[in-house]
C-alpha cells in the first residue's frame, strides 16, 4: 500500500460505516465495547455531525472518531459513572447539532499501520482536528478511555481523570478536560500542526 503523504480529516459519509465497524472490531472487539455497523448507522443517522473520519491519499479510511453533544443531564450520569456505554444512551440526550457546551467523545480509531511515519501522521491529524472541534466548539468534554493506549491519548490531548466507571467487573478512568482559553493555547501548536498536515 502506498505510504500516506496527503490525508484528509472529514465528516463521515453513510458509506463510511461498514469500514468503521471493520476499524472498531479489531480496536475494542476484547473489550467488550465495539460498536456494530447497526448500531453505528443507528447514531449517525440521529445526527451524522457526530462522525468525523481520516482518509489517505487513495480514499481510504484510516482512522475515524465520534464525538456526541450531549445534554447537561447524561454528562453528569457519565461523570459520576451512572451512565458509562453510548449504546445506552437515549436519542433525547444525544443533541442533533452542536447547539450543547456538553460533549462526549464516544470514540477515536486509528487504523494500525506497518510504517510508524504514516501511523503518527493520521494520529495527529484525527487527534489535531478532534481538539480543535471540541476546544471550539464544547465547554465541557468527557471521555473514557478502555485502553492503555487510549489513556495516553487522552492525557495527551488535556483530558484529566475525575472519576472511576466500573463494567463488568473492570475500572475505566472517566476523563474530563473543562475547556478554557489558556487551556486552549496550551495545545493550540498540535492543533496546528494538524490542519497543515491535512489537506482542505
Amino acid at each position: 500500500m502506498a505510504q500516506t503523504t496527503n490525508i484528509a480529516f472529514e465528516k463521515a459519509k453513510e458509506t463510511d460505516i461498514k469500514g468503521m465497524a471493520e476499524i472498531e472490531k479489531l480496536f475494542f472487539g476484547s473489550y467488550g465495547r465495539a460498536f456494530d455497523e447497526e448500531s453505528l448507522t443507528k447514531w449517525f443517522l440521529h445526527n451524522p455531525d457526530m462522525f468525523y473520519v481520516v482518509k489517505d491519499e487513495l480514499d481510504e479510511l484510516q482512522a475515524f472518531a465520534i464525538v456526541a453533544p450531549v445534554t447537561e443531564g447524561l454528562y453528569q450520569k457519565l461523570r459520576t459513572g451512572q451512565e458509562s456505554d453510548m449504546y445506552d444512551f437515549k436519542e433525547e440526550d444525544v443533541v442533533k447539532t452542536f447547539e450543547s457546551k456538553y460533549f462526549y467523545l464516544a470514540d477515536i480509531c486509528i487504523k494500525d499501520q506497518e510504517n510508524i511515519s504514516q501511523y503518527l501522521k493520521v494520529a495527529t491529524v484525527l487527534i489535531g482536528e478532534m481538539m480543535k472541534l471540541m476546544y471550539v466548539n464544547a465547554k465541557y468534554v468527557l471521555a473514557t478511555p478502555v485502553t492503555e493506549k487510549g489513556l495516553k491519548i487522552s492525557k495527551t490531548i488535556g483530558f484529566v481523570p475525575v472519576a472511576t466507571d466500573i463494567v463488568d467487573g473492570q475500572e475505566y478512568p472517566v476523563c474530563e478536560i473543562v475547556v478554557t482559553e489558556e487551556k486552549y493555547q496550551k495545545y493550540k501548536g498540535l492543533i496546528d500542526r494538524s490542519s497543515q498536515m491535512s489537506r482542505p
